[in-house]
């Protein structure tokens, strides 16, 4: 008994698993309405990257409009690779506005400690260094001459390694100031 339960188990959890990776048309409708807000959010936000991004919709927009004619299973898978073939820069962007705005926060979390003078001065110090990072960012990303994807990604991809770095020096900072845990717990005996 106990043994057919879990052979029971096994094939409905493999029947689950093969079912549940393959895409669906409607997944797939619901993240191209998502790709097309955030594409049009980064045209407007990056200005300078405007043409590279509109080639990019224009590829994904004819692998969409093809998907289209097909039905089932293969539409899905269609309309899956015009997702992917607009991901392939719009993602950079996403990434962009994601770590940014996680700066920003550390930032404002930062800001709201209260804090000993002697503190104040580190926190001073990493927020002037988070708020320098995101101009930095905003300038490489407003000053960029981009005619190439591959020029964009690099860019944006320069654009990541700055947020990053500034995320992972204000999280140090944060650290540094919480209260820390007594070395010196009494032991029970």
């Amino acid at each position: 008994m106990k043994r057919s339960s879990v052979v029971i188990a096994l094939v409905c959890l493999a029947a689950f698993v093969a079912t549940g990776c393959k895409p669906s048309a409607k997944n797939e409708i619901q993240y191209w309405e998502n790709a097309k807000k955030d594409f049009a959010e980064a045209v407007s936000s990056y200005p300078a990257f405007k043409d590279v991004l509109a080639a990019k919709m224009t590829e994904a927009q004819k692998l969409w409009d093809d998907a289209q004619k097909a039905t089932g299973e293969e539409q899905a898978k269609q309309m899956k690779a015009a997702n992917e073939k607009l991901n392939e820069l719009l993602n950079q962007f996403t990434q962009i506005k994601h770590k940014s705005k996680g700066v920003q926060d550390a930032i404002d979390s930062l800001n709201a400690k209260k804090l000993t003078v002697s503190e104040d001065a580190t926190r001073k110090k990493a927020v002037a260094a988070a708020r320098k990072a995101l101009g930095e960012v905003k300038d490489l990303l407003a000053n960029a001459k981009v005619a190439a994807e591959d020029e964009a990604k690099k860019i944006t991809g320069e654009a990541i390694s700055k947020l990053i770095s500034a995320q992972g020096d204000i999280d140090r900072a944060i650290k540094s100031l919480e209260p820390k845990k007594s070395s010196t717990a009494k032991k029970k005996k």
